[in-house]
C-alpha cells in the first residue's frame, strides 16, 4: 500500500485542491479550536490539513504512510515558516499512547485507504475530549459531469480501461462507508454536512491533478505516461484552446465526539 501513491508527491502538493475555507471554518467552530491542544492528521498526505490548521493549535502531529508523501510535507511546511508541526512515516493503524494525547484528530482523502474501524477506536484512545473530523471530496474525474471532464474521462478510458484501477488492483471504495464505520465506533454525536464550491483550472492543473492520483499516476503509466500527457492536453485544448476551465467541487465532512 505504501507505493500506491509513488511518485505523486510533488504534484499532490501543487495541484490537488485542498480544503476550503468555509469547510475549515466549520471545523474550527465545531470543536471551538483556540489555539491550544494538540492535532493528530492521520493519512495525512503533504499536509493539506495539518498545514491550514497549524495555528489553530499549540502543536500537531501528522501521519502518513509514505515516506515520499511525509517529506513533501516537511518540504512545504518550511517553505511556508511552520514549525510546530511533526511529520512522521507510518500507517495510522500503527497509532499508539507513545503519541501523547490529543484535542482534534483529523482523517482527510486517505481514510478510505485504511482500516477504518481499528483506526477509529485507537484515535478515541488517545483524545482527551475533543473529537474527529473526517473530510473528502466524493466524486472527481470519474464522476464529474462538465464536458471538461467528460473529455478527461474518455483518455482516461482509452489509456487505462473503464475501470478505475491502482497499482494494487481496482479502486474499492465504498460510498458512506466513513459514517457506518463512525456509528459503530465510541464517538457520538456526528454531525455530516457538505460544502460546493469551485476553482479555476488550467490544463497544467488538470494533468497535474491526474498525476497526483492512485489511479493515473506516472508510475502507473509507465512509459506511456508522456503519451498520456499528451493526449490529455490536446483533448483539453481541443475542447477550449484558451485552456481555461471550471473545476466543480463537493467537500463532505463528518464531526463526531468524545464525551
Amino acid at each position: 500500500m505504501s507505493g500506491l501513491f509513488a511518485g505523486t508527491a510533488p504534484y499532490y502538493a501543487r495541484y490537488r485542491p485542498g480544503y476550503p475555507d468555509a469547510v475549515l471554518g466549520r471545523l474550527r467552530a465545531a470543536f471551538n479550536l483556540d489555539g491550544s491542544g494538540r492535532l493528530l492528521d492521520l493519512g495525512c498526505g503533504t499536509g493539506e490539513l495539518a498545514r491550514p490548521l497549524h495555528a489553530d493549535f499549540r502543536d500537531v502531529v501528522g501521519i502518513d504512510l509514505s515516506l515520499e508523501m511525509v517529506t513533501e510535507a516537511r518540504r512545504q511546511s518550511a517553505r511556508a515558516g511552520i514549525t510546530n508541526v511533526r511529520w512522521l512515516c507510518q500507517p495510522a493503524e500503527a497509532i499508539s499512547a507513545e503519541l501523547g494525547s490529543f484535542r482534534l484528530v483529523t482523517l482527510g482523502n486517505a481514510f478510505h485507504w485504511m482500516r477504518q474501524d481499528e483506526v477509529l477506536g485507537k484515535a478515541y484512545d488517545l483524545l482527551q475530549g475533543g473529537g474527529v473530523a473526517i473530510l473528502g471530496h466524493p466524486g472527481g474525474i470519474w464522476s464529474g459531469e462538465d464536458a471538461w471532464e467528460r473529455a478527461v474521462r474518455e483518455v482516461l478510458v482509452r489509456w487505462l480501461g473503464p475501470r478505475r484501477l491502482t497499482r494494487t488492483g481496482p479502486f474499492t471504495a465504498e460510498e458512506g462507508a466513513e459514517r457506518r464505520s463512525l456509528s459503530r465506533s465510541r464517538f457520538t454525536g456526528v454531525t455530516a454536512g457538505e460544502h460546493h464550491w469551485s476553482r479555476p483550472v488550467d490544463v497544467e492543473t488538470i494533468v497535474g491533478e491526474l498525476f497526483s492520483t492512485s489511479f493515473a499516476s506516472r508510475a502507473l503509466l509507465g512509459e506511456r505516461a508522456d503519451a498520456f500527457e499528451t493526449d490529455v492536453r490536446r483533448s483539453l485544448l481541443a475542447l477550449d484552446p484558451s485552456g481555461q476551465f471550471v473545476q466543480h467541487l463537493h467537500t463532505d465532512y463528518l464531526f463526531a465526539y468524545k464525551r
